[in-house]
């Protein structure tokens, strides 16, 4: 059996941009192509991470999690290339996982008050929580498709949490061009979920933004 640790994955994710013109919106290859395991995890880690961590409220246990559920459908070559078969499976292992340390967080903590106990997520916050996750992984897809330019503005500004001011030192550009730059990013990325229905972009990318460089 493969075994992947989650430094690991971390790594991968933090380090490595692949073109995104390879993929569907949630990150699938198209048929016949086959899957490498770095772009395999940057796809999908972090979006399954505040996937299980919206239901465990732990963020290390939400990337072992992640970690555990990717390494086991990689391992099912049969389902890499079905991508609703593999979202599903990642999700619904994702959730199972997430309610049985839920669960033994209650054992351990079985001393506590009632009203201190940890809770079982409803269905409806659990799709909430694929929702928000999909929602995510269709913003990093954008992102992939930003020039170098704007992608490193919008690390900079929200993964690194720097100052307008501190960013456009970073870059060697004015203040006035880094504000351009991360108004043509975070305009393109709502352009990019604009698209798809139903969706306010710009609340979306609102609440996910801060998320996406965490």
């Amino acid at each position: 059996m493969i075994r992947i640790e989650p430094n690991f994955a971390i790594q991968i994710v933090s380090f490595i941009q692949l073109p995104a013109y390879h993929y569907d919106d949630f990150g699938f290859p198209p048929a016949g192509r086959e899957w490498e395991i770095e772009e395999f995890f940057l796809r999908f880690f972090r979006p399954l991470c505040y996937f299980s961590e919206g239901i465990t409220g732990n963020k290390a246990e939400a990337e072992d999690i992640a970690t555990r559920c990717l390494t086991s459908l990689w391992e099912r070559k049969e389902l890499l290339n079905n991508g609703d078969k593999a979202r599903a499976y990642l999700y619904t292992s994702a959730r199972n996982q997430c309610i049985n340390y839920l669960r033994h967080q209650k054992v351990r903590e079985g001393h506590r008050k009632a009203t201190e106990e940890t809770q079982l997520p409803v269905e409806s916050s659990v799709e909430s929580r694929i929702f928000e996750a999909e929602l995510l992984q269709l913003v990093y897809n954008a992102i992939d498709r930003l020039p170098s330019k704007y992608r490193d503005v919008l690390n900079l500004v929200y993964r690194d949490g720097l100052s307008h001011q501190e960013a456009a030192e970073r870059l060697s550009i004015s203040k006035d061009s880094l504000k351009m730059r991360k108004a043509r990013a975070t305009a393109a990325l709502r352009d990019a979920l604009g698209k798809k229905d139903g969706l306010d972009s710009a609340a979306v990318l609102l609440i996910l933004l801060p998320w996406l460089f965490d």
